[in-house]
């Protein structure tokens, strides 16, 4: 399974554009970094791969779950709390770099 996947993810603020359309994979054990100039849309797409603000369009898959939908696994009482769980679970077992990386 992919660690995280971004697919056309695009997210606008009324007429501005902070997002359009990025696409990528991170895979397991990789290191990825996002690079851009300033108002490029970096801080907005980590803050809607970390499930903090919703894309307009695309999806985002984070170790199998969409962070912005917060699902649950079965049986969970509190789904924000149960996501929040699984990621913190999968990530005792990453490297620090890895770990790091994806909760900046």
């Amino acid at each position: 399974m992919s660690a995280i996947v971004c697919r056309d993810v695009t997210r606008r603020f009324g007429e501005l554009t902070a997002v359009d359309g990025v696409s990528f994979t991170v895979e397991d054990n990789e290191i990825f970094g996002i690079i851009g100039p300033n108002g490029a849309g970096k801080t907005t797409l980590l803050s809607c791969i970390e499930g903090l603000d919703t894309p307009t369009s695309g999806t985002i898959d984070v170790l199998g779950m969409h962070p912005y939908k917060r699902h649950a696994p079965a049986g969970a009482k509190n789904r924000d709390s149960a996501a929040t769980s699984r990621v913190v679970a999968q990530a005792q077992s990453w490297r620090s770099a890895a770990t790091i990386f994806f909760f900046l």
